[in-house]
């Protein structure tokens, strides 16, 4: 019987690739996350497909997509000054309590206090404002287009590309494309995706690659094995660790992931291993 296989691909977009600004108006738009690297990591990803299309039977494509207005923006933040925060900087819950930082539309403070304590809480990533990325309906949100060529290739001949978006509840930081980082009980789309989780657990091998693998690769695997029926199930990904790179600063972030993976069970391997 034929294997069932799919490929994850994450975030893949212009806005993790490309050295540009696409946002430059917006506070913070000076910097982009463009992530060093990430060029050759997609590139080698298209390779695979491309020399073996009939491979995968899936394939499966995460979307950051974000409001220009969102908890992990500058713009949604103001210090006691009232200027607006730069990019890259920690923020914890007792900063908002004490005053350091209030959320630039007020009535969004209580919620967000609630959120910081939350990710503290449950032990997650401290939160961090990034320069303003993959902004709905501009250039930054849309697929790296090397990669979206070679996908629509695949899709003449063997299926439809799953779309996968995230993001988009300003309130709440989305790096897993399975759920937010804490859950909004008023917004399904931050809640578990057992779509995403059930298409990779009931396929037969499932490989994933993607931009970046210290925040949103690695937190997508965690939120898909995390939600598995069967824990042993982690034995059909495959990781790919010559198609990721981290965020710069994040490195050792990335290297324990891929080290958790393979004591887990996952199959840590090189894309051209499987050309």
């Amino acid at each position: 019987m034929k294997k069932i296989r799919t490929l994850l691909a994450v975030d893949v977009q212009n806005g993790f690739i490309h050295d540009i600004n696409y946002t430059p108006s917006l506070p913070g738009g000076h910097l982009n996350l463009a992530v060093k690297g990430a060029d050759e990591d997609v590139r080698r990803m298209g390779d695979v497909i491309t020399k073996s299309m009939d491979y995968f039977d899936n394939i499966r494509v995460t979307l950051d997509s974000h409001h220009p207005l969102h908890i992990a923006s500058p713009l949604y933040w103001k210090d006691r000054a009232g200027k607006h925060p730069d990019p890259f900087t920690p923020i914890k819950q007792q900063d908002v309590i004490d005053g350091l930082l209030r959320t630039s539309i007020p009535g969004l403070n209580q919620d967000a206090i609630y959120y910081l304590g939350e990710l503290e809480r449950q032990g997650k990533k401290t939160h961090f404002l990034w320069p303003p990325h993959c902004i709905l309906m501009t250039p930054g949100q849309l697929i790296y287009e090397p990669f979206r060529q070679v996908l629509l290739e695949w899709e003449l001949e063997y299926g439809m590309v799953d779309w996968n978006p995230k993001g988009s509840n300003y309130k709440r930081e989305h790096f897993s494309a399975v759920s937010a980082e804490v859950e909004d009980v008023d917004d399904p789309t931050t809640k578990v995706n057992f779509g995403l989780v059930n298409a990779v657990e009931n396929s037969d091998e499932s490989h994933v690659g993607g931009i970046a693998g210290s925040h949103c690769v690695s937190e997508t695997v965690y939120g898909i094995i995390n939600n598995f029926s069967d824990p042993a199930a982690i034995q059909k990904l495959w990781i790919w660790e010559d198609c990721m790179s981290p965020v710069p600063g994040f490195e050792q972030v990335q290297i324990d992931f891929l080290n958790d993976m393979r004591a887990r069970g996952a199959h840590v391997i090189k894309s051209t291993d499987l050309l």
